[in-house]
């Protein structure tokens, strides 16, 4: 009997988002979504767009300074504004940095190394700042930390300590406080 409710409330979900979805594709596609996505092991950035029934790239081009090796595109923040949008570079030599682009035309504007490893960020809602976390995922545990850099000029201007970051991908911290390696 609760296999059968089962078949029953999928079949019902079906129903509705295949209707809901049909029922859209008639409907004016008056409002469209833009949204960057960065593909770290291409070192492209696209800019896609939905319009409410499909998806497409308006633009697709590539970033990054190494074209032998991946520099790695991780986070990715627009500012307030609309104007500008930027993306942590992870893999530097060995620091990372972080870009900044025009929304118009995809170019670069500006650039700034910080440390080891910069992948979240964040624009503050003013759009004055970025706030860039850098972190270690390989070799001994450093220190972690954020930077902040002033989005108008593109400068470092603090890099605050967080923590020591674990010894790489899969390992945890146990109760006792010691670190178990994956």
């Amino acid at each position: 009997m609760e296999s059968r409710i089962r078949v029953l409330c999928f079949l019902a979900l079906v129903a509705v988002v295949t209707l809901g979805l049909s029922s859209g594709a008639q409907r004016s596609t008056a409002f469209s979504y833009l949204l960057y996505v960065a593909s770290e092991a291409s070192d492209r950035i696209a800019l896609v767009r939905f319009d409410g029934v499909s998806l497409h790239v308006e633009r697709d081009f590539g970033t990054g300074v190494m074209p032998v090796d991946i520099d790695g595109p991780h986070g990715l923040a627009v500012s307030p504004d609309g104007r500008s949008f930027f993306v942590s570079l992870a893999h530097g030599q060995p620091n990372g940095a972080v870009w900044k682009y025009d929304t118009a035309t995809g170019g670069v504007t500006g650039r700034v190394t910080l440390g080891m490893f910069p992948a979240t960020l964040q624009v503050s809602p003013s759009g004055e700042f970025v706030y860039v976390v850098n972190f270690n995922l390989h070799g001994d545990p450093m220190p972690s930390s954020v930077s902040v850099v002033h989005a108008e000029s593109m400068l470092e201007i603090a890099r605050i300590p967080t923590c020591r970051c674990l010894t790489g991908p899969g390992s945890t911290r146990r109760a006792r406080g010691t670190i178990r390696r994956a």
